[in-house]
């Protein structure tokens, strides 16, 4: 058996002073080319040379994340394996997926947050009303007469549309579409008037004038959208943000490994570059400890949870 101290240097040098063979895989449960395989391929390209150790991506697209965040559960928990992964894998899937593979609460160990995609609520011109509240009015007056895209049963856009619609007292048809493509592509087309779009696609349409803006997700208004309110200046009390994304690893994996990575990480984001990346992606950047991390994945379950338990929200 190896001496106490013995295993203690073995663990820091996967941090520390990794042999060549040691590659870390990144596993991102979308496509290339997708926003998340983006910034794993930008944390990897950045923390390799602060690590020494070498970045690879593996994209494991496919059932809302399961298949992407499953493989990583099951690796080894040695630090060389982690996963790339959002609010709707970890804080939403538990809610919508009675029979999930894996439990976000057990099976992973949370390491660092990266960013919280922004969101607008966006109308095709046609759309008479100009703002939320016009919105809201327009919905009061003529109950259940307008449909709302979303990316999906479950998804952010959905959720925060279900939700404003609850609050606001309005009744609204949801038109669920295969990603946020398609959703985007009918609201241009005028197919469906409005729905929630990430922000990164949605701002060459806007400044075209293709589709109009009417509100953002966030308590803060986007840099971009300076003159766009925010839900919560219309429905005071509105929660709902735009998706976090963040790097977690196996459960098991050592504490050293997982606090010398959320270090490096932080380090990173603070970087005038790094930042300038994550903005240009649509994305607002994240700063947390690993306990700030887990606390927030704790309020976020709890809440996700509340509010698709209240909206009566299920896959079928």
């Amino acid at each position: 058996m190896l001496p106490r101290f013995s295993i203690a240097l073995l663990l820091l040098s996967l941090v520390v002073a990794p042999s060549l063979a040691q590659t870390v895989t990144v596993v991102v449960p979308t496509g290339a080319g997708a926003a998340p395989d983006l910034l794993a391929r930008k944390v990897g390209q950045d923390l390799a040379p602060r690590l020494g150790n070498s970045f690879v991506v593996e994209n494991r697209p496919g059932a809302a994340g399961m298949i992407g965040a499953t493989t990583v559960a099951r690796s080894s928990p040695d630090g060389h394996t982690l996963l790339l992964a959002w609010d709707g894998m970890m804080a939403v899937n538990p809610a919508l997926y009675p029979q999930i593979n894996y439990n976000p609460q057990t099976d992973f160990l949370p390491i660092a947050a990266l960013g919280r995609v922004e969101f607008v609520l966006v109308a095709h011109p046609s759309f008479a009303p100009n703002t939320l509240a016009e919105l809201i009015a327009a919905a009061k007056a003529a109950p259940a007469k307008f449909n709302y895209g979303s990316a999906g049963v479950g998804e952010v856009h959905h959720i925060a549309m279900a939700a404003l619609a609850a609050q606001a007292g309005i009744q609204l048809t949801h038109v669920p579409y295969k990603g946020g493509p398609a959703e985007l592509n009918d609201i241009m087309g005028g197919h469906v008037p409005f729905g929630f779009i990430g922000l990164t696609p949605a701002l060459p349409l806007l400044k075209s004038g293709t589709i109009k803006a009417i509100a953002v997700l966030g308590q803060r208004r986007s840099e971009h959208l300076p003159t766009v309110p925010t839900v919560a200046e219309t429905l005071p009390g509105y929660s709902i943000e735009g998706s976090w994304l963040g790097l977690f690893a196996p459960a098991g994996t050592p504490s050293e490994v997982v606090q010398r990575l959320n270090s490096e990480t932080n380090k990173l984001i603070k970087e005038r570059q790094f930042i300038d990346f994550v903005v240009g992606q649509g994305m607002v950047p994240m700063e947390l400890s690993v306990a700030q991390f887990a606390e927030l994945i704790r309020s976020d379950t709890a809440r996700f949870r509340d509010i698709i338990t209240k909206l009566g929200i299920h896959i079928n």
